[in-house]
């Protein structure tokens, strides 16, 4: 009983870390979008910042880590701290976070939601992943 109580009140704190770290990623995002009136794409200067990480699907593979890193870099950039000045965030199994920026991605379906993710300890999209999704900025 020892060790399962164990793990389970490790899982648990790990899903807190995860809640608390989308939370302050949302944060910030929701700072810039209202501040400056962009939706996320124009934020991070892409249209799908998780794309890289679905081939392979691993959110620790260095094309997924390199494109999440750009992609951040643009966040603090256009918060007004310096590129590079915070090493991309990572979930406590040492997957990147990702996000796929949605909103106003297509003319013909501008209303899809953007969201951020951590893809959980087996660092695969859509396997025990836990997901945030961003209220819309310009959409009903």
């Amino acid at each position: 009983a020892g060790i399962f109580s164990y793990n389970a009140s490790l899982d648990k704190a790990n899903q807190t870390k995860i809640q608390i770290d989308l939370l302050d990623i949302e944060k910030m995002v929701e700072q810039i979008r209202i501040s400056q009136g962009l939706v996320f794409k124009d934020v991070t200067g892409s249209g799908c910042t998780e794309c890289s990480c679905r081939s392979p699907n691993d959110s620790t593979n260095s094309t997924c880590v390199t494109m999440v890193t750009n992609s951040w870099n643009n966040i603090l950039t256009k918060s007004a701290l310096s590129a590079g000045s915070r090493p991309a965030p990572r979930d406590p199994w040492g997957g990147v976070y990702m996000w796929d920026e949605n909103e106003e991605e297509y003319a013909g379906n501008p209303c899809r939601q953007d969201f951020l993710r951590s893809t959980g300890k087996d660092h695969i999209i859509n396997g025990d992943d836990t997901i945030l999704y961003l209220d819309y900025l310009n959409c009903p």
